[in-house]
């Protein structure tokens, strides 16, 4: 099946009209991430993420970033969205 220049042109501009809402999407939603952590911590049962020494599997590893980020958005507030 070989394709004209027309079509190749469709078919590549809508590939790269997907790549580009996916970037857009990705971006938009790093922005609230201390929240959406602060959500999952919660759904998780998480209580005191600066304990993630004691945690294990999904729980470590999420209050060990959600900790992280606190610490980040604390020290340097000007390097991301605060609740």
């Amino acid at each position: 099946m070989e394709l004209n220049n027309p079509q190749r042109l469709f078919r590549c501009r809508l590939s790269l009209g997907f790549f580009i809402l996916g970037m857009v999407l990705s971006g938009i939603s790093a922005l609230p991430l201390q929240s959406e952590l602060a959500l999952l911590s919660r759904f998780l049962g998480i209580s005191d993420p600066a304990s993630y020494a004691d945690m294990h599997g999904l729980q470590h590893w999420i209050a060990f970033v959600y900790f992280g980020l606190r610490q980040t958005y604390s020290r340097f507030p000007y390097f991301g969205l605060r609740n």
